[in-house]
């Protein structure tokens, strides 16, 4: 580093030139910067599960490409709900981007020798024929289930989106359009609508984490910046430190849009992560400027000397940190991949961004106001707590070490009952219209998602053939038999409603031609010689719904053995979700224990001591452990908020402990006193990790107050885990150097607390 702070001494404007001009291509890389807004690309993999989903996809179209209008009213059969509904549903059709609707409105009823009706009646028709529509409906092979809850009082209205509108930019306005004829209609005594589906709960989702990031990151940086006021006392200090995480947002979002990375709904986490490690690494910067400043140093040599001082440590750590995030290259999930590269590159120039412009602005006329007070008072005020603080610490260094040993282990062993789990409506606004009727649509009808069942015949049958019928039926009552899937639906309903007076559903084959394609290619493809049986999967949980899986797949299974010449397949995007959302939680788990093995390794070697290495291991490990502790103490999975947290809390506490053992290292060379080296440690650089975790800590608080659950789960982790760190660093790092540390020449020094005042 000491190039650098040369540079900066005799050659700033190099410096300066440098900043704008990369700040300028980070603006220009911004403009380029992609977002992937296809909820689909989430769960993109290169194995045949996806590839199967996809051909689902083609062959009987998209099953998350369906909006619900959930209708609820005392008396759906009467004349002045039907009405409502048969405006709506013509509303419907209207809008732009809508490819289909399908409803009780359209429903056909046939009967023997009778020629074909609607279900519903005309308006004026008599009571007695609005209640034979009610009994015809929830007797109905179709509809019962699907349409028409049990009760007789929920009935959906399936709104089919243009098989082309799988981006959020595409599906946003015609969920607009939608919400807004649900308003409408609403708005009458007749029905009560509600509106979701996948479609809509992916649009609140994508549309809220920018809006909701947006807020809590003005609001936190406000409250941050009051919070450090208090602790600094100087505006400038404060403005420094802001100024440094956000350019390294800025330049990382910019290096992005250069690589050809994509912003998606994971790696949107990147501005806040790289601002947080530019941030610590700040205020570290700052703290370093402001002990020199206190002597009497001029602000220019102040600030090269805190290149000199702390550059080493500021390397190191974000060396540590990309080499963690790096080894998510090793995840099997395309998107996990993306995210480890995008956030590498991001730790990488953030450094580049705080080592760059804090010193460079701090040598001017800035840096003389960081730092208000006289040269030794705040010195003065700090040194007893301080030197109590270590002397308490140095005595009881071997209590503390084998005490915290205990705790963490204990910590472990809880933390590895955590399991993997995610749910549909977890980052959905508690309350919000989406969450109460998906929790609607799953006590009435089993729910919004589907899971599907896909058959195919050889080219010598036919779906007449009997063993084709009976193939089908039996994986229909696969899902019948299961108790999470409920109300499954093939072919064979559609046949059954069909006219014929024998039971032999295989006459009835010939009278599908009646049907609508649009409809008949949900459930057949006679061309392609496949069919698909579909059931309805409630929101439990990725964890719950896993075994149901492979209950499925094992009944598959022996099916197979049956019927050797029929293929049959699981799929669906409510399975291959649950698969991937949880191979995603575990490769994110696997990437950040790795990550931690080579962090250390890298330490060690950087250290030049295996000792030192080991000693950081429990300090960094504590937090890790008592995150995932709380979670599994309250009930909590393992989720993608919570690994996001880990490595969060993960790059903190390593850039903490990073600059207290080189700090400590630094200050045992003056006098080879442990006891001494962590007095003086603790009051270089205690305070610096006092005041982060306090800003952090403000910051992170306020997205309590977001309507998101996983935000505010995110928020809660996050609290707990800067907390954590502080503790893993401020008590157990110095307990164990003081029991384990050596002095340069290798000997123990004298273990003798300082003096306290008294």
């Amino acid at each position: 580093m000491q190039p650098l702070a040369d540079l900066l001494a005799r050659k700033r404007w190099i410096l300066a030139l440098t900043v704008a001009a990369v700040s300028g291509l980070a603006l220009v890389g911004v403009t380029r910067l992609r977002v992937d807004d296809v909820p689909r690309n989430l769960f993109r993999t290169d194995n045949d599960e996806f590839a199967q989903l996809e051909q689902l996809y083609r062959d009987f179209g998209a099953d998350d490409n369906d909006c619900m209008l959930v209708v609820v009213a005392d008396e759906l059969f009467a004349p002045p709900a039907v009405a409502a509904l048969r405006e709506m549903v013509a509303h419907a059709r209207a809008i732009e981007g809508v490819r289909a609707v399908y409803s009780l409105v359209d429903t056909i009823v046939f009967e023997a020798g009778q020629p074909p009706r609607s279900l519903l009646p005309p308006v004026s028709a008599p009571p007695e024929e609005y209640a034979r529509a009610r009994r015809e409906a929830l007797d109905h092979p179709v509809l019962a289930g699907q349409l028409i809850a049990p009760d007789g009082r929920t009935m959906l209205v399936i709104v089919r989106l243009d098989e082309a509108r799988i981006a959020i930019s595409d599906m946003a306005p015609v969920i607009d359009r939608l919400r807004s004829l649900v308003q409408r209609v609403d708005a009458s005594a007749d029905l009560s609508v509600r509106l979701t589906g996948l479609p809509v709960i992916r649009v609140e989702i994508y549309l809220s984490i920018p809006r909701e990031q947006a807020i809590f990151m003005t609001v936190g940086a406000a409250l941050g910046a009051v919070i450090g006021f208090v602790l600094f006392r100087s505006w400038a200090a404060i403005a420094l430190v802001m100024i440094g995480g956000t350019t390294g947002a800025l330049w990382s979002l910019g290096a992005m849009g250069w690589l050809g990375l994509e912003m998606n709904v994971l790696s949107s986490v990147l501005p806040t992560l790289v601002m947080v490690i530019g941030f610590t690494d700040a205020v570290h910067l700052i703290y370093d400027m402001r002990a020199s400043r206190r002597t009497g140093t001029p602000a220019l040599e102040a600030s090269c000397n805190a290149i000199r001082h702390l550059g080493p440590a500021c390397a190191l750590t974000s060396l540590t940190t990309a080499i963690g995030f790096g080894s998510l290259a090793l995840a099997g999930v395309p998107i996990i991949r993306g995210l480890g590269l995008a956030c590498a590159v991001g730790v990488g120039v953030t450094l580049a961004a705080v080592l760059l412009l804090i010193p460079l602005l701090a040598s001017t006329r800035i840096g003389t106001h960081i730092e208000r007070r006289s040269p030794s008072t705040l010195a003065v005020r700090i040194s007893p707590y301080c030197r109590r603080w270590m002397g308490t610490v140095t005595r009881h260094g071997l209590l503390i070490s084998v005490l915290g040993t205990m705790v963490t282990l204990g910590l472990v062993a809880s933390a590895l009952q955590l399991e993997p789990n995610s749910w549909l409506t977890e980052a959905v606004p508690t309350g919000g219209e989406s969450a109460l009727a998906i929790a609607h649509c799953d006590e009435a009808f089993g729910g919004v998602a589907f899971a599907s069942m896909v058959l195919e015949w050889p080219e010598h049958q036919t779906l007449a053939s009997p063993n084709v019928l009976a193939c089908l039926a039996e994986m229909q009552q696969l899902f019948a038999d299961e108790s999470t899937t409920r109300n499954p639906i093939s072919v064979q309903n559609l046949l059954a409603v069909l006219p014929g007076t024998s039971d032999d559903l295989a006459q009835r084959v010939p009278l599908l031609q009646l049907v609508p394609e649009d409809v008949l290619h949900r459930f057949v493809r006679p061309e392609l010689r496949r069919a698909v049986v579909t059931a309805h999967v409630p929101d439990i949980g990725t964890a719950a719904f896993e075994p149901v899986l492979a209950d499925l797949e094992n009944g598959l299974t022996r099916l197979g053995q049956r019927y050797p010449e029929m293929k049959m397949s699981l799929t669906g995007t409510s399975p291959v979700a649950v698969r991937q959302l949880n191979a995603m939680i575990r490769d994110l788990a696997a990437s950040l224990g790795f990550a931690a093995v080579v962090i250390f390794a890298v330490m060690t070697v950087a250290f030049r001591s295996l000792r030192l290495g080991l000693l950081t291991v429990l300090p960094n490990v504590f937090p890790l452990a008592v995150t995932a502790a709380v979670l599994v103490w309250t009930g909590r999975y393992l989720q993608l908020t919570s690994v996001i947290v880990f490595t969060i809390c993960l790059g903190v506490a390593v850039d903490d402990t990073v600059h207290f053992v080189m700090r400590f290292r630094r200050e045992l060379r003056t006098d080879d006193n442990i006891a001494e080296a962590l007095t003086r440690t603790f009051m270089a650089v205690g305070a610096a990790l006092v005041t982060t975790t306090a800003i952090l800590v403000a910051g992170f608080s306020t997205v309590f107050l977001s309507q998101m659950p996983t935000n505010r789960h995110f928020a809660a982790l996050a609290c707990i885990a800067l907390i954590a760190a502080l503790i893993g660093d401020l008590i157990l790092l110095p307990a164990l150097l003081a029991c384990f540390g050596r002095s340069k020449t290798g000997c123990r020094p004298p273990m003798h607390a300082p003096e306290t005042d008294k």
